[in-house]
Formats: C-alpha cells, structure tokens, sequence
C-alpha cells in the first residue's frame, strides 16, 4: 500500500486562514474533516490547519497531495492514528528544509479508492494549541545547496526474520547528516550517500542479509547474519 509522506501531507491554505479554528478535541477534528473531505469542502478544511507562520511559498509547495487525492479518488474511512516508530517532524532533500510548525501528537488518516496514482493513503498530523486541535502545516527552508543533486537512495533487509529487526539508518542529504530508527525491512529516501545502516535482529532463527543501492545499482550487499546479532555497514 503506498503513503504519502506526512511532512508534505498539507491541503490549500490562504493568508486569510493563517490563524485557523482548530477543533475542540481530536474526535471534532476528525469527524470535521471526514465531512469536509467527503463533501470537497475546501473552506472547511481550510478551517482545520494551523499554519501560522507559514509563507506563500510553503503554502505553495505543501498544497498539492490533499488535493491531488481528492481530484483522483473517493475518501473510505478518516482515522486517528498514532505516530508510527521513528516519525520524522522534519526532513531535508533536494536542497530544502521541511519541517512541522509543531510537534505532533499523532496523524489523521485518510483511506482512499479509484485513485490512478495508486494512492491508497494520506496522513495528515495534527497538534494540540492553546487548547484546541489543528491539522499541522510545514515550513520549508532553502539551504542554499551547492554540492550535487540528492539521489535515490534505499536500503532491504531479506530473509527469514526480516519482520523481527530493528534498523537504524544515517545517511547525508543536501550536506545535512540524518539519522532515524525504524523496523522496516526496506525504505527508499532521497540523499547523498548513506553513513551507517544498522540492523539488528532478535530472531534466533534468522538468516539476513542487508542491501544497499543508490541510482547506479546496487553499492552494498551483506555477510549474511545467522540468529540473532548485528548487520553493520559505515561509509569508509
């Protein structure tokens, strides 16, 4: 099933609705939107965001995916759902920052049919705020990259117990070092290179083996690991 992101998940805003109304707890919050998306009522929705803060140009590049979902497919089911492990507030390729104007407490989610993008999902994050409950909107920073475009990057843990592993991923974006911890056997993100890939697994029946690839192929294959231990991997 394909997700869209979170972090660029941001319906229209207008300068207008910069200071929105939020709801009165998460259950408003989501049956608001449920109605609104249902119905295409872009005002309404509008009504949920919090995004003070924000310029045009983050508006700009944060409000086509609601509308893209909503053009190509019919809303089945809107959610509240917790944070999944290793949620990122913020994130940075191609030369931009893009991070939430808050911290989440968790995500709204949307359940989609028909789209021809293949889009099943949107999740959309959403905060608490002076006592009232806002969908989240983003900023984006220009980091003035210089250096080479951000590629392609992606990493699969293959074999018996690649559901009971652990992955910690650093990897450089933009010139910017990240890092985040997940238990998904493979992930596809836009970076420069990665720094270390760190596997563990708990499983002692095991047989892993980690991959790593980038636009030129594959540029990393593992040892495999029998039982339980670590697949490690640092940039020389």
């Amino acid at each position: 099933m394909k997700i869209l992101p979170c972090l660029v998940a941001l319906i229209c805003l207008t300068t207008g609705h910069l200071l929105a109304a939020g709801a009165a707890s998460v259950e408003e919050l989501r049956a608001t939107l449920q109605d609104a998306v249902t119905e295409h009522k872009i005002p309404a929705i509008r009504d949920l965001y919090y995004a003070e803060g924000m310029t045009n140009e983050d508006i700009a590049a944060t409000e086509r995916p609601l509308h893209l979902a909503l053009s190509e497919g019919t809303v089945t089911d809107v959610i509240i759902a917790p944070l999944p492990p290793g949620f990122q507030s913020s994130t940075v390729a191609l030369g931009l920052k893009t991070e939430l104007l808050h911290a989440p407490l968790g995500l709204i989610s949307l359940a989609f049919t028909d789209m021809r993008t293949g889009l099943k999902g949107l999740s959309l994050p959403y905060a608490k705020i002076d006592d009232r409950y806002y969908l989240i909107g983003t900023r984006v920073t220009d980091l003035q990259w210089q250096g080479p475009r951000d590629q392609s990057l992606g990493y699969t843990v293959n074999g018996p117990g690649q559901h009971k592993i652990t992955v910690l991923v650093k990897w450089n974006a933009s010139g910017v070092d990240l890092e985040y911890q997940t238990d998904a056997a493979f992930a596809t993100l836009l970076g420069q290179h990665f720094n270390e890939v760190i596997v563990t697994s708990t499983d002692p029946a095991a047989d892993l083996t980690l991959t790593l690839r980038d636009k030129s192929g594959i540029t990393f294959t593992s040892a495999p690991l029998k039982g339980a231990g670590e697949i490690r991997y640092r940039r020389e």
